[in-house]
């Protein structure tokens, strides 16, 4: 293996612009310096656990909450209710003039946490005026209307919940 010197024995100096190499072998280095900044996280769990800390972390890290602010009048909250810390909201956005798409998945993946989670979404919008219909799909479709076993991905218990379970690997959804 040949050393080319591009980086072995040089300064850190980078820079916004560099020369080429090719008649001074530290290149001619020159504008304003180039700045990095970052965080490390880390988290000392059982790997058995470890999903119960660093998912929700990764939320926070990577989807902060971002406030809207609209013109004076009534406030509105689309959620006004914490989620189970299981569950996360996948997207909130407008579908047309008065419906708002609203995904919430599961969170922990076949290994980790793997609990149901009853979701009753009337108390999760505050007001049971602003939830109607609640037509419920998962991924591959619409819900049947069929009875549904408990062990599938999600399902409509009765009481005007929606449950969402873990995925499971026997003749589950994920093909496995």
């Amino acid at each position: 293996m040949k050393d080319d010197g591009r980086g072995v024995g040089e300064p850190l100096n980078e820079t916004q612009y560099v020369t080429p190499y090719l008649s001074n072998p530290q290149g001619q280095h020159y504008g304003k310096g180039l700045v990095v900044r970052g965080q490390h996280w880390l988290s000392f769990e059982a790997p058995k656990s470890a999903a119960k800390s660093w998912r929700p972390l990764m939320d926070r890290v990577y989807m902060a909450p971002a406030p809207f602010f609209g013109a004076q009048g009534k406030p509105f909250a689309a959620v006004e209710k914490a989620l189970p810390p299981n569950l996360e909201i996948v997207t909130l956005a407008p579908w047309d003039q008065k419906t708002l798409l609203l995904r919430i998945a599961h969170q922990f993946g076949l290994s980790e946490e793997r609990r149901t989670v009853a979701l009753p979404l009337h108390s999760l919008a505050g007001s049971s005026d602003r939830v109607s219909g609640e037509p419920i799909a998962l991924l591959w479709g619409p819900i049947p209307a069929r009875p549904i076993d408990r062990s599938d991905l999600g399902f409509r218990d009765g009481t005007g919940s929606f449950v969402l379970c873990a995925p499971r690997r026997k003749n589950g959804w994920d093909g496995s």
